[in-house]
């Protein structure tokens, strides 16, 4: 995929090309955390879902507490978040959605990692719900961790990522867990 230039600006999504859904030798999956993400989610959505056996996305319409015990009554900013998932349901295969309350980032991911284990997912993508990963990237990091064939393993890596909006580019400065290689410990 061709991401803009940290600094330039774009205000379309960028078109993607078609993706070929490769067979893994064990199963693959995300966890998509989404709030207020009307804008970016079927987009994202599209292009991960044929990528990987299973996308378990979690939504809710109100912000985490841990980091700010008011959050949700200071702001409310409900979405076509729920109605964009439901649509999707029947058009991509192996997603799933889970709407609720999360106090934290850790929280929602391990709800995220609880319904991937039901599924039988031995590697995890760490995926926002406004991220896309140029072709390719998920492929590499999915055979690696089947290289070093560590389960419990967290992976990570900079990235260049559009951030909210696709003419807000961020390249980030520090590594950031992208995938972990599932066993019945991992927890975020």
């Amino acid at each position: 995929h061709r991401f803009p230039q940290p600094g330039r600006r774009r205000s379309d999504p960028p078109r993607l090309p078609p993706v070929t859904a490769r067979p893994s030798p064990r199963p693959s999956g995300a966890v998509v955390l989404a709030y207020n993400q009307e804008d970016y989610v079927a987009w994202a959505l599209r292009d991960l879902a044929p990528r990987v056996d299973h996308v378990v996305v979690l939504y809710s319409d109100r912000p985490w507490t841990a980091y700010n015990p008011h959050a949700r009554q200071e702001f409310q900013a409900p979405d076509a978040t729920r109605e964009i998932l439901q649509g999707l349901e029947s058009e991509l295969t192996g997603l799933e959605g889970i709407e609720g309350a999360w106090p934290d980032e850790p929280a929602m991911r391990n709800a995220g990692l609880a319904a991937l284990r039901r599924h039988g997912v031995e590697i995890c993508h760490i995926v926002d719900a406004d991220e896309v990963y140029p072709a390719g990237v998920l492929e590499a990091i999915r055979e690696e961790i089947l290289r070093i064939d560590r389960p419990g393993t967290v992976y990570d890596a900079r990235y260049v990522t559009c951030y909210r909006r696709f003419d807000y580019v961020v390249e980030s400065t520090h590594r950031t867990p992208v995938a972990l290689h599932v066993d019945a410990a991992t927890r975020f």
